[in-house]
């Protein structure tokens, strides 16, 4: 108004009059002035000076008619909400589509910066304003929130197909325990009655009243092994190869050893009949980490190297029958002053008896002593059992 400049220092400028000091112009609150950054603070950035903001505008304007810069705007309302739900939908498909956790947190940030990008180049080149913000907010807890909620689906699934293929197994293995067990009670009891029936028939010296007692004996053998099996699954019991005593498992294994024993003996056999000498003993020992199976399986190897000894060592003299404890190893010794073994054909019982030396991680021996006789050992350690896990 007074004219005292130079005309040169105004041309081709936009000339902007007004206050710019702090504390004497009127301070206008903006998004990013506001005092939410000033932690409720006295502060000079609490607000932008009017000639600034003017100062601003105008920069805009001139920059979009000369500089070709697009104006920034909005997008319509209902492209802010699609463009956040898919985002949302994003998150979940990302949680749903991979099982590695690590591939989902990488599709998670790989499009969380593609949200981000995209926000920014649609500023830059289209002068769109984008929810940037709330949509890669909702990508990322949805997706988060849909990654922990598969995985732990996932993860029940495993766990419950694993115990699937663990149940399929326990009844595979039940399957063959109890294939096992039958030819063990057929081998057992009928197949030694019938060999012993064969052998005096060839020798002819068998009367027909005597045969057939056999056969009667053979008949009951034969009709009580169903019974046996079935009783032996749903108690707590062990039949023993006459089919008519039940013993009770839960008692301790000593006694259960000494009944087996007894009852055995007592079968009219023709080994036994010229008996003169019987050496029994059983020492007690802790066999709380032996199951039913294997409790009847140790008890059927004790039958059965008896009924052996009844049934093929005719004329034996001595028997001597022991279950002897040293340390943490107990061991199972048959032994008698029979022929000894006249056969080297290797039986379903003696295949039984390395089976159970496989369970038990024992030691299964039968062999033919120097001075005549048989001797039928199994030895095993009570540690070793504590520790394994046997089905």
């Amino acid at each position: 108004m007074q004219g005292t400049f130079n005309p040169n220092q105004i041309e081709g400028r936009i000339i902007l009059i007004g206050v710019t000091d702090f504390l004497a112009a009127r301070q206008l609150p903006t998004p990013i002035t506001s005092s939410l950054f000033s932690n409720g603070e006295e502060s000079f950035l609490s607000g932008m000076l009017g000639i600034e903001l003017e100062a601003h505008a105008i920069s805009q304007i001139i920059n979009a008619v000369l500089g070709r810069r697009s104006l920034i705007r909005p997008v319509p309302i209902f492209l802010e909400y699609g463009v956040i739900l898919t985002c949302g939908l994003c998150g979940i498909l990302i949680g749903k589509i991979t099982s590695s956790t690590v591939q989902n947190i990488f599709w998670l940030a790989f499009f969380a910066g593609l949200v981000m990008g995209s926000s920014y180049f649609s500023l830059l080149l289209l002068g769109l304003w984008l929810p940037v913000f709330p949509a890669t907010t909702g990508l990322v807890v949805v997706g988060s929130t849909y990654i922990a909620f598969y995985q732990g689906d996932r993860e029940s699934e495993r766990i419950a197909h694993q115990q699937s293929q663990a149940l399929a197994q326990t009844l595979q293995q039940e399957r063959h325990r109890t294939i096992e067990r039958t030819f063990g009670e057929i081998h057992a009891g009928p197949l030694q009655t019938l060999a012993n029936i064969l052998r005096r028939v060839r020798d002819g010296d068998m009367p027909q009243a005597l045969l057939l007692r056999e056969l009667k004996s053979l008949n009951a053998e034969i009709r009580r092994i169903g019974e046996q099996l079935r009783q032996e699954g749903i108690d707590n019991v062990y039949l023993t190869g006459n089919g008519k005593t039940r013993i009770d498992l839960m008692h301790p294994m000593h006694e259960v050893f000494y009944e087996v024993y007894n009852i055995t003996l007592s079968r009219d056999l023709p080994g036994f009949r010229s008996l003169k000498i019987r050496l029994t003993r059983f020492d007690p020992f802790n066999a709380e980490h032996l199951n039913l199976e294997l409790k009847r399986s140790l008890c059927w190897f004790l039958e059965e190297a008896l009924a052996n000894v009844g049934k093929h060592a005719e004329g034996t003299t001595q028997l001597q029958v022991m279950g002897l404890l040293e340390g943490n190893v107990y061991t199972l010794l048959i032994e008698d002053n029979g022929p000894g073994i006249r056969s080297s054909r290797v039986g379903e019982g003696t295949r039984f008896n390395y089976r159970l030396q496989s369970l038990l991680g024992g030691d299964f021996l039968r062999k033919q002593k120097a001075s005549g006789g048989t001797i039928c050992r199994f030895t095993w350690s009570l540690l070793t059992t504590s520790h394994r896990k046997i089905l």
